[in-house]
């Protein structure tokens, strides 16, 4: 077994620990879920053709559709960062990680059904969850002006929701719908069931100062996390399961033992 320091608890505010990729990766615990982030441009443009050689055939046909070269290597990057994290769990080369959907959708590792993970990637901002076992999603959004704000809230999020988001001052509004937006997404990412349920059909807590909930019943325990991961940017995630720590950290050069 490969000794290992722990990973660092992820605040939910503040600066997270900058922290190298272990070249292997264990769960100290199951009372853990780990999130991994780094930025798009801190990749070296020299690392996207070895990135895009361990994305599977479909993965490389949708990167070949960007039209924009930014948006080409944030996605070409973000899902390369999935397949070497995941490798470092399952022992294995990250070209040879096994990626598939469930009947719902979400993505399965089909070498071990029981590491559970999500992604997100958004205005270069890359996020990884990775749990034993638990249902994951998260999600993240830059803060930024949005033109048509009340149309978007009034179309994706409820009525409640919209009452308190409108009861902010302009600015404080921008965060508090991102805000919305993440925390809603991450739990919808986490059930699998982004075809089957709206974002109007529930509500979260939002606003300055007030932890990620869900509002009314809703079945089995959650563990629901709000964070900061880069200056300007809100990120969520859900995790269906009581009670656990978030470790992790921000991974600002990643050094990947991958297959020529």
């Amino acid at each position: 077994m490969v000794e290992m320091s722990p990973l660092p608890r992820v605040p939910s505010r503040g600066a997270w620990t900058d922290v190298f990729l272990p070249s292997s990766l264990e769960f100290l615990d199951r009372t853990e879920v780990h999130i991994w982030a780094t930025r798009s441009h801190w990749h070296a443009k020299s690392s996207l053709d070895r990135y895009f050689a361990i994305l599977n055939e479909p993965e490389r046909r949708r990167a070949s559709n960007f039209a924009f070269d930014k948006d080409r290597n944030e996605y070409v990057t973000a899902h390369a960062m999935l397949r070497i994290t995941l490798a470092r769990y399952l022992r294995c080369e990250p070209k040879y990680v096994v990626l598939t959907q469930s009947h719902h959708g979400k993505p399965v590792c089909l070498q071990d059904t029981e590491c559970t993970f999500n992604l997100t990637h958004s205005q270069g901002a890359i996020l990884i969850a990775v749990a034993a076992g638990y249902d994951v999603g998260v999600d993240v959004e830059r803060v930024r002006p949005v033109p048509d704000i009340e149309n978007l809230a009034r179309r994706y999020f409820a009525s409640k929701e919209n009452e308190r988001l409108f009861a902010f001052d302009p600015i404080e509004r921008e965060r508090a719908f991102f805000q919305l937006w993440t925390r809603k997404e991450a739990y919808l990412k986490s059930l699998g069931a982004g075809l089957w349920h709206s974002l109007d059909s529930f509500e979260v807590a939002f606003g300055s100062g007030v932890p990620f909930r869900l509002c009314g019943e809703e079945p089995g325990p959650w563990s629901l996390f709000d964070f900061e991961p880069f200056r300007g940017f809100v990120g969520a995630l859900a995790v269906r399961g009581a009670s656990l720590q978030l470790c992790g950290g921000v991974l600002r050069s990643v050094i990947s033992p991958m297959s020529r």
